[in-house]
């Protein structure tokens, strides 16, 4: 696992690529796997992410993060961008959206890698189950029928457990 691309977009009063803007464009990347957005209190630039995120109905997940979470309404923290100045720019309140959105949020930045492996690792397993199953429905020599495809499925679908870096299918 690793970053192959990173943006700052900071809180500055005029911003040259918004969070909605840089998240499309790591999205649309074919070489993307997962993105992952750190923001904070104040505005509306995460929330208009999360929002379009919703509406492009992509499957690419994405990792979420909003810091200040602590700080006390109409205060500024560090800079002018990190002020909440209404109920709709708090850390709880971009969190809310960006879960309604889809978007995986996490409460502490120690957490954002534990859950980057978590939902990458279930998309590999996920794939890796499309490709098999393809692979043997339609290279298979067996004469499929509605019930068997459909039993096939099923299994699957059912929980994969790894022990020693091996997938075993239960």
């Amino acid at each position: 696992m690793g970053i192959t691309t990173a943006i700052g977009i900071g809180g500055d009063p005029i911003i040259g690529t918004t969070t909605k803007e840089a998240v499309e464009l790591l999205i649309n990347d074919p070489e993307t796997e997962a993105v992952v957005m750190i923001g904070e209190i104040g505005g509306q630039l995460e929330a208009d992410a999360a929002k379009w995120y919703k509406e492009s109905g992509s499957k690419k997940p994405i990792i979420g993060f909003i810091a200040g979470e602590t700080a006390p309404a109409g205060r500024t923290m560090g800079h002018a961008g990190a002020i909440v100045g209404g109920s709709d720019d708090t850390a709880q309140a971009k969190k809310a959206i960006m879960r309604a959105s889809g978007i995986h949020v996490v409460d502490s930045p120690a957490e954002i890698g534990k859950k980057v492996k978590e939902v990458l690792r279930i998309i590999f397993i996920l794939s890796d189950i499309k490709s098999r199953f393809l692979r043997d429905f339609f290279w298979s020599k067996l004469s499929t029928s509605i019930i068997f495809t459909t039993i096939y499925l099923i299994n699957y679908h059912e929980i994969i457990r790894k022990q020693n870096s091996h997938y075993y299918w239960c």
